[in-house]
């Protein structure tokens, strides 16, 4: 029965990562990875082989299934390879245009339960989930700058904003490294705002949840999230 989840999980993940790369306009990588996942597929249960037995022919299985487990593993690291590249391509696109944060929240999480279906380690996860978090940090940084300001949509600028406020914003858009994708701590945010003499309580329960991302990797009240 696990076998067979894990089965399902590596198609689903296969059509998750091929469909990717044909929307990306990539068709030779999408390509690889129909490839890669057949393979992996049919080498899922290749522990059964180790029921026969026979002269000479159990030690000769029993090498096929340690190349298998080996090819298995491989094909776990061009999974993660793979959702590296999909979902660093996730996030970055959110900076611009298409489908909208709260599809790409879900295609996040659904792509990483895929990646610990199919037995990925924590380790590789967090190599294919690098560049993803540090573009929710991007996020949360621009979110504290529109609160800052007191924007009533992130994208129309308070004209009621005092002088203090735009200056204080403008230094902290500098804390930034946008071309890194590097964003400052909720640490570095709140020593900041402190110091500005601007905290308020939305701008202390948002660096709050700032926190709460940093140390768990999720995102609470992702209602509010996507609308930062």
């Amino acid at each position: 029965m696990k076998l067979n989840w894990i089965s399902i999980a590596c198609l689903f993940l296969t059509i998750a990562i091929a469909t990717m790369f044909g929307l990306m306009g990539k068709p030779a990588e999408m390509g690889l990875i129909i490839v890669a996942g057949a393979i992996g597929l049919a080498f899922l249960n290749t522990d059964k082989i180790q029921r026969f037995k026979g002269a000479g022919f159990e030690a000769e299985m029993k090498k096929a299934v340690e190349d298998a487990n080996a090819t298995i593993e491989q094909l776990r690291n061009v999974a993660t390879t793979s959702a590296k590249a999909t979902l660093t391509s996730l996030m970055a696109d959110n900076f611009f245009d298409g489908t909208t944060l709260k599809n790409r929240l879900e295609l996040h999480d659904q792509l990483i339960s895929n990646l610990k279906d199919i037995g990925v380690s924590k380790h590789q996860i967090e190599e294919a989930d690098e560049m993803w978090k540090r573009g929710v940090g991007v996020i949360y940084h621009r979110g504290l700058r529109n609160k800052l300001e007191g924007r009533k949509h992130p994208n129309q600028l308070n004209i009621k904003a005092g002088e203090k406020v735009i200056e204080a914003s403008q230094e902290f858009l500098k804390l930034l490294k946008f071309d890194e994708w590097k964003s400052p701590s909720s640490k570095e945010i709140e020593e900041f705002i402190e110091n500005k003499g601007l905290m308020n309580q939305e701008l202390k329960d948002l660096i709050g949840d700032y926190k709460h991302f940093e140390s768990t990797g999720t995102i609470r009240r992702k209602e509010l999230f996507i609308e930062l």
